[in-house]
Formats: C-alpha cells, structure tokens, sequence
C-alpha cells in the first residue's frame, strides 16, 4: 500500500536551508509578500505551525494601504498578553515558492517588534510541510 505521501499529485515547490536567527537558532523562514490596495510589503516570516493565522505588525498594514482605523479590532491571545489586533484579507505571495499566491485573511498586530509569522491558516491546508531536522531543510509540497 502507498504511503499517504504518495496518494497526493504533488508538485514540490521547494526545499530550504533552515536560516539563522539572530545567529543563534536555525528556523523555518520564507520571503513573503504581502500585497495591499497601494503597496506591497516584503518580509522574512516564520513558518509557525503553532500560529492560527498569518501576523504581521500593525504598521505593514498602514504601509500597504490599509486603514486599521475602519476595522474593530480584537485582543488576540498570546504567550504573553493579549495584544490589539486586526484582520484582513490579503493576497500572500511567496517569492521562493515559483511565486506562489494565495488570498487569506491576516492579522495586524500592534507590536512593532512582532516578527512576520506564517500561521496555518489557510496555507497549510494548500500545502504539505515537511522538516528534514537532521540535514538542517525542510521543504514544502503542493497537496494537489
């Protein structure tokens, strides 16, 4: 019997060096673009599979022609304490990945210092991630 990786018609969009953050740990990065109505915003992001959503600092949203002050905003929960937030959608698009793009409702987080993270919703569910913790990689598939 196949294994349930092989079920799927995968095309495999990438395998990446696991990077070093603040020359310390090695993490799963990706450059993400975050596309608004004036501008878009370029980021290294954390893939957190921890993450519920998509976060970016409050500011990237301003940037790229978002107007937080026409959205309620909502206190997230976070390890430390709760933090202001906003959501909205956006198209993502992933440089590194054959420029891959996808609509998905973010979160602006009021945290200047937050780094961008990309949470599982919705790109895990279009994607299968893997992490090859030895070798210091992980790589990504389509599901597909």
């Amino acid at each position: 019997m196949p294994s349930k990786l092989t079920m799927f018609s995968r095309l495999t969009l990438g395998t990446f060096s696991l990077r070093y953050h603040s020359n310390t740990f090695r993490r799963p990065e990706l450059l993400v673009r975050v596309r608004g109505r004036l501008n878009a915003f370029d980021a290294s992001a954390l893939i957190d599979t921890g993450a519920d959503r998509c976060c970016f600092p409050a500011s990237v949203a301003g940037y790229i022609g978002i107007d937080l002050g026409s959205i309620a905003p909502f206190n997230l929960g976070t390890v430390g304490q709760p933090v202001r937030a906003w959501e909205h959608r956006v198209v993502l698009e992933f440089p590194e990945l054959q420029s891959y793009s996808i609509d998905a409702e973010v979160w602006f987080v009021d945290n200047p210092t937050l780094n961008p993270l990309i949470g599982r919703d919705p790109l895990f569910s279009q994607i299968q991630l893997g992490f090859r913790q030895s070798l210091h990689a992980f790589y990504i598939l389509t599901t597909a």
